[in-house]
Formats: C-alpha cells, sequence, structure tokens
C-alpha cells in the first residue's frame, strides 16, 4: 500500500508540474520561420517579410536559442522598441509572432504580439548563431 501512495504522490507531483515557458515548449515544434522589419509594438503587418527560413538547419538555430529563452521581467528587459517581428509556424500550422531585440549585452529580447506583457531572453552564449544570421 506505501509503493502506491508514494507512486501517486510521485505521479501528482509530476504531472502537477507546469512549465510556464511557452516559448521553449513550442521551439521544438517549429517548421518555418518569416522575419520582417519592426514598426511598432504589438503590430505584424504581414506583407514586410524580409526573409524565411524553412531549411532545417536555419530553422535548428532559432529552434535552438528559443529552447534556452528564459521569462525574466525585470525593468532592465522592458523595451518598446525591437528590431525584428518573427512568426513562425509550428508542426500543427499554428503560428505565432512576436518582437525581437538584441541589447547591448548580445541578449536576445523576445515578446509575443497582443496582449502579453512577458519577455523571454536568450542569453548571449545561446544568442550568436541567431544574431549572427539576422543582424551581420
Amino acid at each position: 500500500m506505501k509503493k502506491y501512495v508514494l507512486l501517486l504522490t510521485i505521479f501528482l507531483i509530476v504531472g502537477c508540474q507546469s512549465t510556464d515557458n511557452i516559448l521553449a515548449d513550442q521551439s521544438k515544434d517549429i517548421n518555418e520561420i518569416k522575419l520582417s522589419e519592426f514598426e511598432e509594438i504589438d503590430v505584424y503587418n504581414n506583407e514586410n517579410n524580409s526573409e524565411i527560413y524553412y531549411q532545417k538547419e536555419k530553422v535548428g538555430i532559432f529552434q535552438e536559442a528559443f529552447k534556452y529563452a528564459k521569462i525574466k521581467n525585470e525593468k532592465k528587459y522592458k523595451t518598446d522598441k525591437f528590431d525584428y517581428n518573427i512568426k513562425f509556424t509550428l508542426s500543427d500550422d499554428t503560428e505565432r509572432v512576436l518582437h525581437l531585440a538584441k541589447n547591448e549585452k548580445n541578449e536576445l529580447i523576445l515578446k509575443y504580439i497582443g496582449d502579453s506583457t512577458e519577455r523571454y531572453v536568450v542569453d548571449e552564449k545561446h544568442s550568436k548563431n541567431v544574431i549572427e544570421l539576422i543582424y551581420e
């Protein structure tokens, strides 16, 4: 009986833990990335795509970076000035759109377009390849 109670307790603890990092969770399912110039906060213009990445290697660069995105809502990450909009399509054809900026520490700051106020930050180490791909 003790085994069942212990197993049930472990199952409940593990099963009830949820990740609050949607971006990291979705990163593994990205099939395509569309990049466009940032115009204004919480606005995405579908017609201004400057780059479209669908090659596995290039999509993988974004997937790897987004996997390490952490929610950070400290004041130093609260910006309304971004460089790009990123629209990505998931394997189930769901689309997500984010704003993207690079700060002076070469970290990426991302914000979902819409009512979200959360900022996701990718550290310098994991931002490097995305920065090389889209900024240089």
